[in-house]
């Protein structure tokens, strides 16, 4: 797992330790490896992700890659349709980049990569269903390598809601293969308990391979996962 240069591996740990997002200024990204006329028309949420993909990727490559948010451009599209209640005319670079696949197709274009890719919206076991696609596809092809990314940033307040996660902006992304001789065995049943934390399951994950438990159990409001490492 690779780290931001500014920040020890220590202090993430420190921070898995405990409940809550990993405090650090935006303003921080690394947006180098995103060409000018890209980056400039890029919303908050699709730099973050693109920043955290392309810095995870490195000069790796992927053979298969994953892009996990629960609500993607909303804040876009709900820009989009004010917009259209005020009968203004919409802007054709903001429609095309409004899309749920959008950082997904901005990958591929700024990586010249044209392996297989997929997005996934699933609720709040979005990241869940994403580390379930990446099992599925590794354990059918095996000595390959997959890119998980995970992203979200919170509901505009057009809609009203202040319980659904997540609360801040968040991105993890994480490079998958089957090299590892202590893979992670993954869980999931009908949830039959409340949810057990405001954390996007990205956030707990991540923790997870921090903490190095031998086991963790995350309830959401619709599924029960478990991840246990089989060291």
């Amino acid at each position: 797992m690779n780290f931001p240069a500014n920040l020890s591996i220590e202090s993430w740990t420190a921070w898995g330790e405990k409940e809550g997002y990993f405090n650090s200024d935006r303003s921080e990204l690394d947006l180098s490896g995103i060409p000018p006329m890209i980056r400039r028309r890029l919303s908050s949420l699709s730099k973050m992700a693109l920043s955290v993909a392309l810095g995870c990727i490195g000069d790796d490559k992927a053979d298969f890659s994953i892009f996990c948010s629960r609500h993607g451009e909303l804040p876009r599209t709900t820009g989009l349709l004010e917009e259209l209640a005020k009968n203004e005319e919409l802007s054709p670079m903001a429609f095309s980049q409004s899309v749920h696949n959008t950082v997904a197709g901005l990958f591929s274009i700024i990586k010249k990569d044209m392996s297989a890719t997929t997005s996934i919206a699933g609720g709040a076991d979005t990241f869940g269903y994403g580390l379930l696609e990446a099992s599925i596809y590794l354990k059918q092809n095996p000595g390959k390598k997959v890119l998980v990314v995970a992203f979200d940033e919170p509901v505009p307040d057009a809609f009203g809601v202040n319980n659904i996660e997540p609360e801040y902006g968040y991105c993890v992304a994480l490079l998958l293969s089957d090299e590892n001789k202590s893979p992670i065995k993954i869980e999931f049943l009908k949830s039959i308990k409340d949810s057990d934390s405001t954390e996007p399951l990205a956030i707990r994950f991540l923790k997870f391979v921090l903490n190095k438990p031998l086991a963790l159990e995350v309830s959401t409001e619709s599924t029960d996962w478990k991840w246990t490492r089989n060291d």
